[in-house]
């Protein structure tokens, strides 16, 4: 099969998404500007549309594109997961295998994450426990999400993403056994079933989002700590600049007054 054929901009792309996590914007504008120049206005618009990574978002691109070892195992894993929950929720697939399944992709996640927390803090700040966690979800969602996978695999994510199993599910009820429906004995107990039923996919989606919110919380006070810390030491700064700049004037009216002195003025 013949290769796909690349678009004349990704080249670009590449050094676009791939190079230092402060130059994006300056990299996308630049690539913006030569397509518009060579008269591609429609790429340059779409270039120059392009948003800039979060910084856990640049981390997993730049492991998608250089951890290939790492990077073909978590694909490798998460495709098996994959397949092994579709064949458990069909109901042709087998527990244990799921388990084994999840089992992988979970060690697979671990060590990207590790690979991961490595290059970010060769290129900056190191990730907190709370931005960890957020790669984490982003990894699992890599076997779970076609959107996510695809753009893992060209190293094209620009956000942190949530993984949701199918159906709804999430990766905490992975391996967990499906019930099939109850036979219709009693048209009472079937309702209190499915009401039952509803009631903890309603916990376990209540538990997800409770979850979420307190990863955001977390990153959200971590921020809030660093603008604070930042501020301090700017109030610290100017404090230290205006006694400077008073004792420097002070000389200077001395070194002034001398000079008149000998002058005689």
């Amino acid at each position: 099969m013949a290769a796909k054929k690349r678009k004349p901009a990704d080249d670009g792309l590449d050094e676009v998404y791939l190079g230092d996590f402060d130059g994006f914007v300056a990299r996308r504008d630049a690539l913006a500007k030569q397509l518009k120049a060579d008269g591609d206005d429609d790429a340059a618009a779409g270039v120059k549309a392009l948003k800039k990574p979060s910084r856990t978002a640049w981390a997993v691109n730049q492991f998608a594109a250089h951890g290939k070892k790492l990077r073909d195992e978590l694909l490798k894993a998460g495709a098996d997961l994959r397949a092994a929950q579709e064949g458990l929720v069909s109901g042709d697939g087998d527990r244990e295998a799921m388990i084994k399944a999840r089992d992988r992709e979970r060690a697979a996640v671990g060590a990207a994450i590790e690979a991961i927390a490595a290059v970010a803090a060769e290129a900056g700040p190191e990730l907190n426990a709370a931005a960890q966690e957020r790669v984490r979800a982003t990894l699992h969602a890599v076997a779970l999400d076609d959107e996510v996978r695809a753009q893992f695999e060209s190293a094209r994510l620009t956000t942190d993403h949530e993984a949701s199993g199918l159906g709804g599910g999430s990766m905490a009820d992975v391996g967990a056994p499906r019930k099939r429906p109850a036979a219709k004995k009693g048209g009472g107990k079937a309702k209190e079933a499915e009401r039952r039923r509803r009631q903890r996919e309603e916990l376990k989606a209540a538990e997800a989002d409770a979850a979420k919110r307190k990863r955001e919380l977390e990153a959200a006070e971590l921020e809030l700590r660093e603008a604070k810390e930042a501020a301090k030491r700017a109030q610290g700064d100017l404090k230290r600049a205006t006694k400077g700049q008073e004792r420097a004037k002070a000389a200077a009216d001395r070194a002034d007054g001398k000079v008149a002195d000998l002058r005689g003025d």
